[in-house]
């Protein structure tokens, strides 16, 4: 229902993105979505995400529009930013990405080892349970 949203080259344009496409808009009012303007200060993820983006393109909507290019963290680094965050929704998202096969624990596990050094350990306890719950989940 919501997507963090982040201009990448405008951070100081964040806040338009809650006015124009925020919780409550019309935006959000006819497609049942919104967007939240973010910064670089909102997420915690492993060192080098940036290089890892993953270009999305969408077409124009309308004849003479342009198509919309958005950059989005690699399923690994999403993962690894939501065992960081550690709310509920971002623990039941991990846990669902494991169980679709969208990330390779392992992979994870590397990855942690990029998180920033204050988030470690936490991240590290947080895998092992949602790899835990993952298996769990498959031996039922």
């Amino acid at each position: 229902m919501e997507l963090d949203l982040y201009p990448r080259n405008a951070p100081e344009r964040a806040d338009e993105i809650d006015g124009n496409l925020g919780d409550g808009s019309r935006f959000h009012e006819a497609y049942g979505y919104y967007g939240h303007g973010v910064g670089p200060e909102t997420l915690t993820a492993p060192a080098g995400w940036e290089e890892r983006l993953v270009r999305l393109e969408f077409p124009a909507i309308r004849k003479k529009g342009v198509a919309a290019v958005a950059w989005c963290l690699s399923m690994p680094d999403l993962v690894l930013a939501k065992l960081a965050a550690g709310r509920p929704h971002d623990l039941e998202f991990a846990l669902e990405a494991l169980c679709a096969g969208l990330v390779d624990p392992e992979e994870l596990a590397l990855g942690v080892d990029l998180m920033p050094v204050s988030h470690r350990e936490l991240v590290r306890d947080r895998l092992a349970g949602v790899v835990a719950r993952a298996a769990g989940a498959k031996g039922d």
